[in-house]
């Protein structure tokens, strides 16, 4: 889909992991500008050529920029490619999250510390300790698919969503409104 950013298909090392998200963005504009249905219903209008009118082309390249450009969903989709493992199937995460005790743990210390925070100061410092562990948690699962290591990079995508979820929790975050942790 992408032939400029991933000239073999594949790109190792990390099965396609690392991935420069401006030069991405930049490619995605350009096959947008070409495929996308309202662009083409103009041209078709006006007598021009079409890349195809029926937005088939762009939608695709919209999921697929759509999982590129995201951590968790292009390592859930490289997890799912390479060794099968399906963690949108929420049977597959929850059996392997239970495998984590520390990781429940860590959540559930961090869910109480999500409810206590007072002030924006404490929820910048919790924005930036999460962004830190994203970072971290992106170069674990970049040398985990070099070492072809699938179950412990199911695991450790397991903790970027919940890494996710805190952050999402952390910017609906009201003084006095309860925190909603979704798992």
């Amino acid at each position: 889909m992408f032939p400029q950013t991933f000239p073999s298909g594949k790109e190792a090392p990390g099965y396609g992991f690392i991935v420069d998200v401006k030069k991405l963005r930049k490619e995605y504009r350009k096959l947008q500008s070409v495929s996308h249905p309202d662009l083409n219903n103009i041209l078709n209008q006006a007598g021009g050529a079409s890349g195809g009118s029926d937005g088939v082309a762009s939608s695709l390249i919209n999921k697929a920029y759509e999982t590129l450009s995201d951590p968790l969903k292009r390592a859930q989709y490289i997890l799912l490619l390479q060794a099968g493992i399906d963690l949108s199937n929420d049977e597959v995460g929850k059996s392997l999250q239970f495998q984590d005790k520390a990781m429940l743990f860590e959540m559930m210390e961090i869910h109480e510390r999500l409810e206590s925070i007072m002030n924006e100061r404490e929820l910048e410092d919790m924005k930036k300790e999460n962004q830190g562990k994203i970072k971290e948690l992106c170069e674990t699962l970049t040398e985990l698919f070099e070492a072809k290591e699938w179950d412990k990079a199911a695991l450790a995508i397991i903790r970027l969503k919940y890494c996710y979820n805190i952050k999402n929790a952390l910017k609906e975050w009201e003084a006095g409104k309860p925190v909603t942790l979704t798992h």
